[in-house]
């Protein structure tokens, strides 16, 4: 699905943002930092949203290609298998 991340700025090293900005690079996202959320700018990110169905859509297929499907299970079978 298409999203609008928010990272927790007071995360250690950051690692929100940084996770956040990979999606966001890939084009699978939008982000709105905390720092401007009384800016208006989530706001002003999903009206963009909503007005941009085309967005939408680049958005929810760039966040499909570079999702891992089963990854919990993939996981899990890891784990079992060096136990």
């Amino acid at each position: 699905k298409a999203s609008i991340l928010i990272p927790f700025p007071y995360a250690a090293n950051n690692h929100q943002l940084f996770n956040a900005n990979y999606y966001k690079n890939y084009g699978a996202c939008k982000i709105v930092e905390q720092k401007y959320l009384d800016d208006g700018l989530l706001e002003k990110t999903v009206d963009e949203l909503i007005n941009n169905k085309d967005l939408i859509k680049q958005l929810e297929k760039k966040a499909f290609e570079i999702s891992k499907p089963n990854a919990s299970k993939k996981i899990v079978e890891e784990i079992f298998n060096h136990v």
